[in-house]
């Protein structure tokens, strides 16, 4: 067995181990509280204007009523890919007040779309009317470059757009020019397609006063290293007893 001590596997080739009878597990839901408390926290970074309000007070300026800041409540929520996580944030925005749709490509039964008080949209639709568009799907072929210019385009000016997913499902260098240009409102980055990020991502440097970045840390709380150490053992100890392990992505 391969044993990838995270959710991502993207780097290990699970269909030449899967003809080589070889099982690759990771350590699904070990930190989906962790990314999807960062979501909810990154949003309300973002609309609550928390870091141009922060860089202002500490250089000693005053600016309570020029921030801008804005209200979670009422807003509508676009969450694109319900798996774990996914639902994990729908859960954690129900007390909040915000309206909720979602695109995944399998779409969940009625009665988990009334638990989490979601609604199905198609993902253009979403793109055009959602105030605040969370990434949460796996990066496949399909979903690479899924945010571009293009749909950038077709974004609010006032939308926020958070990415816990992986980096490459967005176009970066789109992604920094509509930032520059107040095509949308703002953007939350925890992932990157090249990561540690270098000089040359676009948006290293850049002086935005609605962008926040962060080095893929919404996974890695001190909680969820403990919980994906734990799972990671756990299916080690199974394996050499002779058990099938958890959590395996390429099944037979």
């Amino acid at each position: 067995m391969i044993q990838q001590p995270s959710v991502g596997y993207q780097h290990i080739d699970i269909d030449a181990c899967a003809e080589a009878g070889i099982p690759v597990a990771n350590t699904a839901g070990a930190n989906t509280v962790s990314v999807a408390e960062y979501t909810v926290m990154a949003a309300l970074c973002l609309i609550k204007r928390l870091l141009p309000a922060h860089r202002a007070t500490v250089s000693g300026e005053w600016k309570q009523m020029e921030v801008g800041a804005g209200d979670l409540a009422g807003k509508l929520w676009g969450l694109v890919g319900m798996g774990r996580i996914g639902r994990a944030v729908a859960e954690l925005l129900m007390p909040f007040g915000v309206r909720m749709v979602y695109y995944d490509p399998m779409r969940l039964k009625q009665d988990d779309e009334k638990k989490y008080r979601l609604a199905f949209m198609d993902l253009l639709e979403i793109i055009r009317s959602a105030d605040i568009i969370s990434l949460h799907c796996p990066l496949t072929e399909k979903t690479r470059g899924l945010i571009g210019q293009t749909e950038l385009s077709m974004m609010k000016s006032t939308a926020l757009l958070i990415n816990v997913a992986r980096g490459e499902i967005i176009d970066e260098n789109a992604l920094a020019q509509a930032l520059k240009d107040q095509k949308i409102g703002g953007a939350a980055l925890d992932v990157f397609a090249e990561e540690p990020i270098g000089k040359t991502n676009p948006f290293v440097g850049m002086n935005s006063q609605n962008l926040m970045l962060t080095p893929h840390i919404a996974g890695a709380t001190n909680e969820s290293k403990m919980r994906i150490i734990n799972a990671a053992i756990t299916n080690i100890v199974k394996v050499l007893n002779g058990e099938n392990p958890d959590f395996v992505v390429n099944p037979e």
